[in-house]
């Protein structure tokens, strides 16, 4: 609302704009007003017509307008996009180092961050075993990890240790690639089968068996992946909103604080709230309170059987659920933020969930604001330079301005002029005027009419005399919703102001 109460500062000097098209040009036919004499002229000066969406766009305010197809507009203050992803999350999968101590050892897979592996496709990473055996004959080893698969046959590997007079026999098998493997543990642990067949045929254990892997990495892992809070980063969000609020009031129907996270990964997530402040332009912090505040509130995530999905949720605090109609309403300058997203929050093994190499969540945190709320005496300021010199042919002039207002928004004005040394000289009216009424409103606070409105400004020859010898003109607008500012209305793009205005003069000689 501050780019659209920014720009009203254009209607605002619409009688500055009159007198300055005056002595250019003139714009397009007023109604014709009737020559009263031959020293008295009247002359049309201005026909236009601004949308409110017009208007927001000649502001300055930083906030960026989003317009739904309805029309209606909210101006949105957002944070910084905090995304995390599944590499920097969980990069790899640590070392594997596990002692054999049977022919058939069942060892858990024990990841870092607390995960309990179920099932993993590897992109890359190495398995190497090291064997040793105290038998005075040759032995014949075989290796197989059911767990481990490829094109649904398990990872198997043979050696042979060679026995040359004296033990211990030791052999290494060297590091295999085990890229485009996968790994299925239903029972939460990996099994190494071995066969050590001696050179007469019959089975026996070695006295030694050590399996190594390394630098394996995933596209896909499901399992448990524990407690885990990832941070995002603390920020500020800037409202512009009241940086033109001099006086009155400005109150929103319904603000809210949206925090938006689009998430591949397929495990809960609940958002934490550490810090939630707003100062307020008197200095005051406001702390945000909702009981989504104190207890968190989950993500949604994509189910087992929707593996590349990428899910939307979006959550608002809101009148309904916290104090943000008190806080907003308090002319706040700024949001102090920092929350974090928790993995697994409720610490429920059962709960099997999965991440690929390019799961990735995206949070965004925004203040929202929808136009539609009350304003009552929103004032603004400005001072403009002025040449009122060549006014030196009239004696006396009455402006005639009519406005047809599709806004749900009253404007009263006052002007004063001011000289080269910062007297003021004369103001435009004895008190501010209604110039501008606010359209007809529903129940709902929808527009369903336009209201006309005529004015008749009369400037007398003191008026011009001190407006000629004007250098400033200081304006003061305020700007109210309908009913003095006592009902909530609805402002949208399309709604505007028709304005026409034309003077008549009079003037110490004939032209």
């Amino acid at each position: 609302m501050s780019r659209y109460i920014n720009a009203l500062k254009s209607f605002g000097l619409l009688t500055v704009i009159t007198i300055a098209v005056f002595f250019t040009s003139c714009n397009k036919d007023l109604d014709k007003l009737d020559v009263q004499s031959d020293a008295e002229f009247a002359i049309p000066l201005f026909y236009g017509k601004l949308t409110l969406l017009d208007i927001i766009k000649s502001g300055s305010d930083s906030s960026s307008l989003i317009i739904d197809n309805d029309g209606n507009m909210t101006f949105h203050y957002s944070g910084d996009i905090v995304s995390r992803n599944s590499k920097e999350i969980y990069s790899t999968i640590p070392p594997i180092l596990a002692f054999i101590t049977d022919t058939v050892f069942g060892f858990p897979i024990k990841l870092s961050n607390n995960i309990k592996l179920k099932k993993a496709s590897l992109t890359d990473g190495v398995l190497g075993f090291s064997l040793q055996s105290k038998h005075t004959q040759d032995v014949k080893v075989t290796i197989t990890i059911p767990e481990l698969t490829k094109n649904g046959q398990p990872w198997t590997v043979t050696q042979n240790l060679y026995y040359t007079g004296s033990v211990p026999v030791s052999a290494l098998i060297l590091p295999q690639s085990i890229a485009g493997w996968k790994l299925d543990l239903p029972g939460d642990s990996l099994h190494v089968h071995y066969k050590a067949i001696k050179a007469d045929g019959t089975p026996d254990t070695l006295s030694q068996v050590i399996l190594a892997g390394q630098n394996l990495k995933f596209s896909y892992v499901e399992g448990y992946f524990g407690y885990e809070v990832f941070p995002v980063k603390r920020d500020t969000i800037y409202l512009d909103i009241y940086k033109n609020l001099l006086g009155g009031e400005l109150n929103f129907e319904d603000p809210r604080v949206r925090i938006t996270l689009y998430n591949s990964f397929g495990f809960p997530l609940r958002c934490k709230t550490n810090i939630a402040k707003f100062r307020g332009s008197n200095g005051q912090l406001y702390d945000l309170q909702s009981p989504f505040v104190t207890n968190g509130f989950d993500f949604k995530y994509p189910p087992l059987d929707q593996v590349g999905k990428t899910v939307l949720t979006k959550f608002d605090f809101d009148k309904t659920n916290s104090n943000m109609n008190d806080i907003i309403n308090s002319s706040p300058i700024y949001m102090d933020y920092q929350i974090d997203a928790v993995a697994n929050p409720d610490s429920d093994p059962n709960n099997i969930g999965f991440m690929t190499d390019s799961s990735t969540f995206l949070v965004n945190v925004s203040v929202d604001l929808p136009l539609k709320g009350r304003a009552k005496d929103f004032r603004i300021d400005g001072d403009y330079e002025a040449n009122f010199g060549k006014l030196d042919g009239f004696t006396a002039a009455e402006f005639k301005l009519i406005t047809e207002n599709e806004m749900p928004v009253d404007m009263k004005l006052q002007m004063y002029f001011i000289d080269g040394a910062g007297v003021v000289l004369d103001s435009l009216f004895g008190k501010e005027q209604l110039l501008v009424e606010a359209a007809p409103v529903d129940a709902n606070g929808e527009v369903n009419g336009i209201n006309k409105k005529e004015n008749y400004i009369n400037c007398t020859g003191s008026q011009l005399d001190a407006i000629r010898h004007s250098k400033k003109v200081s304006l003061k607008a305020f700007l109210s919703t309908n009913l003095n500012g006592t009902i909530p209305v609805n402002i949208k793009s399309t709604q505007g102001l028709n304005i026409k205005m034309g003077v008549k003069a009079k003037i110490k000689s004939k032209l």
